[in-house]
């Protein structure tokens, strides 16, 4: 099951991010667009975007609207967690893309 983090969804980490890549490259809005279809609150919290087409989504899409977060820890604390690094995987586009985004309204750090 995907739902959650789990050997299942490790199993086919690397083919799901080559996957979305490709539906990406099409329409970078695609997954986000799908994601707000049946938004009917005024205020959503959207967590774990991962690239800057996804911001690139929002900002048109919502404007001033929306307050952009970023939780960081160190990697330190990611293995005291359970977190491996993998090569392929963890230096991939859709884990680093926002690592030297600088256009945060908020940064919270765990240290």
């Amino acid at each position: 099951m995907l739902l959650s983090d789990g050997a299942y969804k490790e199993k086919y980490r690397k083919e799901m991010i080559v996957w979305s890549d490709e539906m990406r490259s099409k329409d970078y809005g695609i997954f986000c667009r799908e994601a707000c279809k049946n938004i009917s609150k005024s205020t959503v919290i959207v967590s774990d975007i991962r690239r800057k087409t996804d911001m690139k989504y929002f900002r048109e899409t919502f404007g001033d609207k929306v307050k952009l977060i970023r939780i960081k820890c160190d990697d330190s604390i990611r293995q005291q967690r359970g977190w491996k690094f993998e090569n392929g995987v963890d230096d991939s586009q859709s884990e680093c893309d926002l690592d030297d985004w600088l256009e945060w309204d908020l940064i919270l750090e765990k240290i």
